[in-house]
């Protein structure tokens, strides 16, 4: 990609490169967090009110704890996407003629290719900044479109469990089929009593 718009990958995070798209970046965030929002807030009310009175606490702890994991299992592996590719792409890009403690560390993040470059001649530093620039850019914008790719795939299991279980009975959709059933085997012993009198 190296600074070219991800064509295939989410709006805002993807449709970046390394010297601009600030604008985009923030609708992006901000498209992500109106769709977020009322998915936890609906989330956590579904699992609290399903709960009984006297677990609705656990039943939020488990909520709560469950979104946290996600959050930190997703940062892992997207930052894991992104570390790769930076790596990967800086192996080959850095200028030669680079020390190697400095090139070493440049590889190592983007963080370390800023801090190296203040030590390097005015006509290296760009040298370095800019590949590692491209680099990083261009790890977000695949982390994007894994990231799109899984919500996707998520979202077709979503419909398909729609789908499946929209047949299913849970017994209190308003057939009472249960229920009289149920008054069926209690009514069997007093009119057995019943006829027992008779006799």
């Amino acid at each position: 990609m190296h600074g070219e718009p991800a064509e295939d990958a989410p709006l805002g995070r993807g449709q970046v490169d390394s010297s601009g798209g600030l604008p985009l970046q923030v609708i992006g965030f901000v498209l992500v967090h109106m769709g977020i929002s009322p998915m936890m807030a609906l989330g956590t009310d579904l699992v609290v009110g399903s709960a009984p009175p006297e677990k609705a606490g656990s039943a939020a702890a488990m909520s709560e704890t469950g979104m946290e994991f996600g959050i930190a299992l997703g940062i892992a592996g997207l930052g894991s996407v992104v570390t790769a590719v930076y790596r990967n792409e800086t192996a080959d890009t850095l200028p030669q003629d680079l020390p190697d403690d400095t090139a070493h560390a440049a590889r190592d993040t983007l963080a370390n290719a800023d801090a190296a470059s203040r030590d390097l001649p005015d006509s290296l530093a760009p040298e370095l900044l800019e590949p590692a620039r491209e680099a990083f850019t261009h790890g977000l914008n695949v982390a994007a479109g894994v990231a799109g790719a899984i919500v996707a795939v998520l979202a077709l299991l979503a419909v398909g469990a729609m789908v499946l279980l929209r047949e299913v009975r849970t017994g209190f959709d308003g057939d009472d089929g249960g229920t009289a059933a149920v008054e069926a085997t209690s009514s069997e012993p007093a009119e057995a009593a019943v006829g027992a009198e008779r006799q």
